[in-house]
């Protein structure tokens, strides 16, 4: 694999000093088809995790954390928890990390879609086709 470093150095040597790509591939040791992909693709690569992080401390709650907000959501909207009221609610039951984990663990989007998919699943497929 090439390095992010390689291939700026590709596309520079081939759109700025206007070097042909054999010149390139005899300086940098790649061959000239990988210069041609590195100069053809022109984003960063972006690593993307291939499994989420284990949450050590808020893993055993996270279920709960799921249940209060399906129930926060037949609340009227006057009475619905926020996310300090969830924290505390989980202090009360054992939890011992912090709040701004409970925090960003509700307000997690992706969270709210799967919410929806798990409780009404036609919901979700209807909405997504308007």
């Amino acid at each position: 694999m090439i390095s992010e470093d390689a291939r700026e150095r590709m596309r520079r040597a081939y759109y700025l000093e206007k070097k042909t790509l054999r010149q390139i591939a005899r300086e940098e040791g790649f061959s000239r088809v990988t210069i041609q992909k590195a100069i053809s693709d022109a984003s960063p690569r972006t690593y993307t995790m291939t499994q989420p992080r284990p949450a050590i401390v808020l893993g055993p709650y996270q279920l709960r954390v799921e249940e209060l907000q399906v129930e926060n959501e037949q609340l009227p909207r006057k009475q619905r928890y926020t996310s300090h009221k969830i924290f505390e609610l989980l202090q009360a039951e054992g939890y011992t990390g912090s709040e701004s984990r409970i925090r960003q663990y509700c307000n997690l989007p992706s969270r709210l879609a799967s919410i929806v998919i798990k409780i009404c699943p036609s919901l979700s497929v209807a909405s997504s086709h308007q």
